[in-house]
């Protein structure tokens, strides 16, 4: 192995300088210097730099540097570890949660949101006789009606928070999830173990005892109940013959649960509405039985009244259904003359319509004159009795208090009228 050495540019006012020496000073230094270093070091302690008085990093104490490394590099660790954590890298928000048991949930277990982790419960503390949990959770706003639960990880005891956000508001941080919206499984550990107990107190020998006399007794059965068990045995094959139905059947019934859980606010306001009904009809009682009575009243003289012109009826009915299949017969002529009317209808009134008028001449016949018949009608009380019968000798030569409404009758065309 060849070790590379670090050569120092040569000085050369140092070289001149040491020209300037004499001869026996020179040697007695270059044999000092060549002692140096086949020594590694000088003889009184480190390498010391001549032009600036430090110490070579290559001859400091290496402890005190491998110590400040180690330092250094769990310093790094511990803050990967705990990047999230650090106040100026930490976007998470904390949340507290109310539940009626810890079911063994413990600090620094996950919080998860649809099974993807997303913070950490922090801490567990006692409130009267509920639990309350800190967590935090990073990125998720949390709305005014989330619901969370303590769910079990694995059998061996480890848990999770699970949290399900909903709500249209979201709440403030530090915001508690009340009991109402917690859950809490059951802790199957403790059960596990209960039941490895009641398993291990058990004698076997008294079991072993029973199903003997259980097989002797079912062999000295009737056949009646040979034929009970066979028909059981049966129906447990065909139950399992039909697996994948039961599954579908199980399967849409929940589904059916949950629509009938998702239409809960509305199946309430349905039976509240029910409810209200038969409340009004509770009240509308004595109407109702009036009304049920009057219609049977109504049918029995319908029914009377039919009895009665059965005669006349028959006839109307036949001439009815004569005139329908009239009318069903010509429904093709019908239908084109409805058709063939519109536009008639519509030239006939641009024709003799102006705008939304129609133009129409009222020719009343000469001497044609409106007269009353009972004074005691007049709201004028004969005021205008004096003008109406002016107006009337005018227009038709005669002195009665008549509105004359014909064309005037002159004596020329009088006398040319044989």
């Amino acid at each position: 192995m060849v070790q590379l050495l670090r050569l120092r540019r040569r000085d050369p006012g140092q070289a001149a300088r040491r020209h300037d020496l004499p001869r026996h000073a020179r040697d007695r230094g270059q044999r000092v210097q060549q002692r140096l270093c086949r020594r590694g070091r000088p003889a009184g302690g480190p390498a010391v730099s001549r032009r600036h008085g430090r110490i070579a990093w290559t001859e400091r104490n290496p402890v005190p540097i491998a110590l400040c490394g180690l330092l250094l590099v769990a310093g790094l660790l511990v803050a990967a570890a705990n990047w999230h954590r650090l106040p100026f890298i930490d976007d998470s928000t904390t949340y507290r949660a109310e539940f009626t048991d810890a079911s063994g949930l413990v600090a620094g277990e996950e919080v998860r949101i649809a099974g993807v982790k997303v913070g950490t419960v922090e801490a567990l503390e006692l409130d009267g006789d509920k639990v309350v949990v800190e967590f935090t959770v990073s990125g998720v706003d949390l709305g005014d009606r989330t619901e969370a639960g303590i769910e079990v990880k694995t059998l061996l005891g480890q848990h999770y928070l699970s949290v399900t956000p909903a709500g249209d508001h979201p709440i403030a941080a530090n915001a508690t999830i009340p009991l109402e919206r917690t859950s809490t499984p059951v802790n199957i550990v403790p059960a596990f173990n209960q039941l490895a107990d009641q398993t291990a107190r058990t004698d076997t020998k008294q079991v072993a005892q029973a199903l003997d006399a259980l097989a002797t007794t079912l062999q000295r059965t009737a056949p009646e109940m040979q034929g009970a068990l066979d028909g059981l045995s049966r129906l447990a094959r065909t139950v399992t013959t039909r697996d994948d139905q039961i599954a579908e059947l199980f399967d849409k019934t929940d589904r059916v649960t949950g629509v009938v859980a998702q239409r809960d606010q509305e199946l309430g306001q349905l039976l509240t509405a029910s409810d209200q009904v038969l409340a009004f009809l509770n009240e509308r009682r004595t109407v109702i039985r009036a009304i049920i009575q009057d219609t049977r009243g109504l049918a029995e003289q319908l029914a009377g009244l039919v009895d009665d012109n059965e005669g006349v009826l028959e006839p109307a009915l036949r001439d009815l259904r004569s005139v329908l299949s009239v009318l069903r017969s010509n429904e093709r002529n019908i239908d084109k003359a409805l058709t063939y009317a519109a536009p008639y209808a519509r030239e006939f009134t641009n024709v003799g319509g102006t705008g939304q008028w129609f133009d129409a001449t009222l020719k009343f016949p000469r001497g044609f004159a409106l007269c009353s018949t009972n004074d005691s009608t007049d709201p004028t009380g004969g005021l205008l009795d004096p003008i109406l019968s002016a107006l009337n000798n005018g227009v038709n030569g005669s002195d009665a208090p008549c509105l004359p409404l014909g064309p005037a009758i002159s004596s020329r065309l009088a006398e040319e009228q044989p």
